[in-house]
């Protein structure tokens, strides 16, 4: 990552057929910004580096040779990606109107959390949430 960018202890490293594609999601339906884009000397993707506020992802496309799948590779979801935002609602909305899969609606959790959950086009899951004020 860039210098100027501090760099987080544990970054999501995630693999897609076409990450260039769900980069471009990640960016308009779900608010990240796209820090760099790497390619590897045959021209292909190598990985996309992503954030939003201090919050950091990578993506890469999928290495079959070297046993790295896609979400849409699985029979179900094995994995997912927690965001934390300061306005859950606001959020889904945006997500909502760019057309985004929506998982499920925001709700209030029983463990102190609202959240919603988005698929990307790839069948990614990813939870975008907010910790309730704490109401003992």
């Amino acid at each position: 990552m860039p210098g100027d960018i501090p760099t987080p202890s544990v970054v999501p490293y995630l693999l897609y057929e076409d990450p260039a594609r769900v980069r471009d999601f990640l960016v308009e339906a779900l608010g990240f910004t796209e820090v760099a884009t790497h390619q590897r000397p045959d021209g292909e993707i190598g990985n996309i580096e992503l954030r939003m506020a201090d919050k950091f992802v990578m993506l890469s496309g999928a290495q079959p040779e070297m046993g790295l799948g896609t979400p849409g590779d699985l029979a179900a979801v094995h994995a997912g990606v927690m965001v934390y935002v300061d306005d859950v609602d606001a959020h889904f909305d945006r997500a909502k109107s760019a057309g985004a899969t929506i998982w499920y609606e925001p709700r209030d959790m029983p463990y102190g959390q609202r959240e919603y959950g988005v698929r990307d086009p790839e069948n990614g899951f990813w939870c975008f949430g907010t910790l309730l004020p704490d109401t003992d």
